[in-house]
């Protein structure tokens, strides 16, 4: 192996940049629209399951719209301690050891080894096996 060789992912400070610049476009972005774009409410009520529903009889109404600026620079981590946020937590933490998982069997070759081995093993049919690959996680994604 050679050892100038770099292995796992190079990202290059242009894209890192462009990420960056992109992410914060976007907030400004939502920003500004929290302040023109006038908010608004319907009412709600309490049905027999204990569940909030819109109450269809009531009218919509405007109120008061635009957030602070501190709450919208910390929106990123403030959006962790709100209410249902065990779920944001739990996809975050998966994406980590996912991202660490891949990251590993890329630092150590594995990666490359598997796919040369399926590139080889099904090569004459690549197609078919990407259609089954396909469909097997169509199925996987449309159950939910």
């Amino acid at each position: 192996m050679n050892i100038s060789e770099n292995k796992g992912l190079n990202v290059s400070i242009r894209s890192f940049v462009t990420a960056i610049l992109v992410i914060s476009v976007l907030m400004i972005a939502s920003y500004v629209l929290t302040v023109f774009v006038p908010s608004g409410a319907f009412e709600r009520v309490v049905d027999e399951n204990g569940n909030s529903v819109i109450d269809t009889n009531a009218p919509f109404s405007y109120v008061e719209g635009g957030i602070p600026f501190w709450k919208w620079l910390l929106s990123p981590v403030l959006v962790l301690n709100a209410e249902g946020s065990g779920a944001l937590i739990a996809v975050i933490a998966f994406l980590l050891i996912v991202g660490g998982i891949f990251a590993s069997l890329e630092t150590c070759g594995l990666m490359k080894y598997m796919l040369d081995k399926m590139v080889h093993r099904f090569g004459a049919v690549r197609y078919r096996l990407m259609a089954i690959i396909i469909f097997f996680f169509l199925r996987f994604f449309i159950g939910y």
